[in-house]
């Protein structure tokens, strides 16, 4: 069945690491751009870095060589869905002392955008599978 494989070969899992990878760091610009107000990503840097780590977590799972290697794609699709709906989640609960000051916000489009990126990755991935690109 399509949807049961693992990502076998070590040049499938390393460009997905790296790939992974890179989209974590892309969440790091943007994330300034809230800090310098620059007009440049503005209508992007509110739900982008929830798309970018998501779809990042996803492709760093699929590229694991230890714990989580045998995980299939669709259960490391699950798994960070799961984990960036619990990120969102968690920024409904109350912080105490010091963590008050930080300003963190519950957004419904959040959780939309890191299903998406998941999704359109997880697409991707099916699709170079079936196309014979990544070969296990």
């Amino acid at each position: 069945m399509i949807l049961n494989f693992t990502l076998g070969s070590q040049k499938a899992k390393k460009v997905s690491e790296y790939i992974g990878l890179t989209l974590w760091l892309f969440i790091i610009p943007i994330k300034l751009n809230r800090y310098f107000n620059l007009e440049i990503l503005e209508a992007l840097s509110n739900n982008l870095p929830s798309f970018l780590g998501a779809a990042g977590l996803f492709l760093i799972l699929l590229s694991n060589k230890s714990r989580f290697s045998k995980l299939t794609v669709v259960k490391s699709a699950i798994i960070a869905i799961v984990i960036s709906v619990l990120i969102e989640l968690i920024q409904l609960l109350p912080r105490p002392g010091i963590l008050s000051y930080a300003v963190y916000t519950f957004d419904y489009f959040d959780i939309l955008f890191s299903i998406i990126g998941v999704v359109i990755f997880y697409s991707i991935i099916v699709l170079l599978y079936s196309k014979k690109i990544i070969n296990n």
